[in-house]
């Protein structure tokens, strides 16, 4: 059987170690004899520096130019690109070819459903990722009409078209709400390219707790102002330090002086600076909430894994489900503001062991594997219809 994975809608690199996981678990397939890659040029060179043209498992690379710019006119542009270019793959390729969109947008994920019967020699399989929170009720304008588009497509059924979530609560969730039918999705977790990490050294003075990834209202990051604000104290007499590691979006008012970053210029951080500020922490924060994360999944929590960083969060559906899976404690999950600001407190003072830090690390470390090529490969085998499904049948 042969296998296509295209992207025709992240530009540049974004998205770049999900794309090129889901290749990697596509060549380890049992049959599998042909992958091809079709992605942006920047993707498709990291492939071929990382892996070689053409590799041993027979991946092949098509590169493009996918529109980078968004809003207005340039958004237009980007989802006319994008809907061209599946419809040209999916018309050209062959029925022994299965296609796999790595990311699709929500408008074209509405036009591959609704002429699906155009197609209907081969199966397709569209990847879910944080837009479709979208489809949540409180979401206004774009975020709206896309959370919408996604309902429309939902609502078309295929049998030759299914989906991927990223995780198995935001499946679950999709399934119990109703949005989509059990047989009508697979779920795997976030595959990712973690780095060996040697133990992080005790933490001293101060403690530097940080938030990981795009900071924002959405994601209540505004709450880290509230927490370092109540210990004050601390952070005046040289003890703790927070910071935000990565984009600062739509929080500016909040700011109190407490805490430190925060990239307000609307620019990312490259990645040999955002790395090197999440190795500087010494636990990583988050305050997501059920209502933002239902449908979608953390990049950021990943990041703090890949570098062996104990989280401090609110308790989640999300977070407990990934707690969970892990073999010892990786970190602490709290109520509310109230419970994480005394944690912080007592971590401050001293309350939480070098032995105890170094177990939450070591726990982490362990928990790299149920992210890897193999395990997740393993994950979607095990799923009942998967194999049938990427082998043409129904």
């Amino acid at each position: 059987m042969k296998i296509v994975v295209a992207d025709f809608y992240r530009a540049g690199k974004e998205h770049y170690i999900f794309n090129a996981s889901l290749v990697k678990i596509c060549t380890q397939l049992a049959d599998v004899t042909a992958v091809r890659f079709i992605a942006d040029s920047h993707q498709t060179n990291a492939y071929s520096i990382s892996h070689g043209e053409e590799d041993a498992n027979g991946v092949t690379l098509k590169a493009l130019t996918v529109p980078a710019k968004v809003g207005g006119k340039h958004w237009i542009k980007k989802i006319g690109f994008e809907i061209i270019q599946s419809f040209r793959l999916l018309c050209a390729s062959s029925t022994e070819e299965t296609v796999i969109f790595s990311s699709l947008s929500p408008v074209t994920s509405v036009f591959v459903k609704f002429f699906g019967f155009l197609w209907k020699g081969k199966n397709v399989l569209i990847t879910l990722h944080g837009d479709v929170d979208f489809i949540q009720q409180n979401k206004t304008g774009m975020r709206n009409l896309l959370g919408k588009c996604f309902k429309a497509s939902f609502r078309i059924k295929r049998k030759n078209v299914k989906y991927l979530a990223l995780s198995f609560p935001i499946s679950n969730n999709l399934i119990k709400e109703h949005y989509l039918n059990s047989n009508e999705l697979f779920w795997i977790n976030h595959p990712y390219f973690f780095k060996k990490h040697s133990l992080h050294k005790e933490p001293g003075k101060p403690v530097r707790i940080g938030h990981i990834g795009v900071a924002s209202q959405e994601k209540h990051t505004h709450y880290i102002f509230d927490v370092a604000q109540r210990l004050a104290t601390y952070i005046s007499n040289g003890a703790l330090h927070f910071s935000l590691v990565g984009m600062a979006v739509n929080i500016s008012d909040f700011s109190n002086g407490y805490v430190e970053g925060g990239n307000t210029a609307g620019e990312m951080l490259s990645k040999e600076q955002f790395d090197k500020k999440i190795e500087e922490l010494d636990y990583a924060v988050f305050f997501y909430s059920d209502e933002h994360y239902k449908f979608c999944s953390s990049g950021a929590i990943l990041d703090a894994i890949n570098h062996e960083i104990p989280v401090i969060a609110l308790k989640t559906e999300g977070f407990s489900y990934i707690f969970s899976k892990a073999a010892g404690r990786m970190g602490f999950l709290c109520n509310d503001l109230n419970e994480m600001t005394a944690l912080i407190e007592d971590i401050t003072n001293g309350k939480v062991s070098k032995d105890e830090y170094d177990d939450m690390r070591n726990t982490i470390a362990d928990y790299k594997h149920q992210f890897s090529i193999e395990y997740v490969k393993d994950q979607l085998v095990g799923q009942k219809g998967f194999i049938d499904f990427i082998k043409g049948n129904r």
